[in-house]
Order: C-alpha cells, then sequence, then structure tokens
C-alpha cells in the first residue's frame, strides 16, 4: 500500500484492540476508529 492509503481491518481476536493501536504508533500509521461490535472490532488505519 501507499503512503496515505486507508484500510479497515475488521477482527474477531478480542487482544486486537491492544495489538492494533500499539502496532500503528509503533509504524507511525494513524488509527482514523476504532469500533466495537458484538463478534469483535473494526479499525481504520491511513498508512503512514
Amino acid at each position: 500500500m501507499e503512503s496515505g492509503a486507508e484500510l479497515w481491518i475488521e477482527t474477531t481476536d478480542p487482544l486486537a484492540a491492544i495489538d492494533i493501536p500499539h502496532f500503528c504508533s509503533e509504524n507511525g500509521h494513524v488509527l482514523l476508529a476504532s469500533e466495537k461490535h458484538e463478534t469483535g472490532h473494526r479499525f481504520h488505519i491511513r498508512k503512514a
């Protein structure tokens, strides 16, 4: 993906709520949204 591209990730992994924000922070990506759903989480990320 090119810098500035946006991606939605949906997961059922309960640890994703910790792992995805940490991944973004460590790599300079921007976490635009984080939503909890009945079956898991959804994340909207902009690539650094």
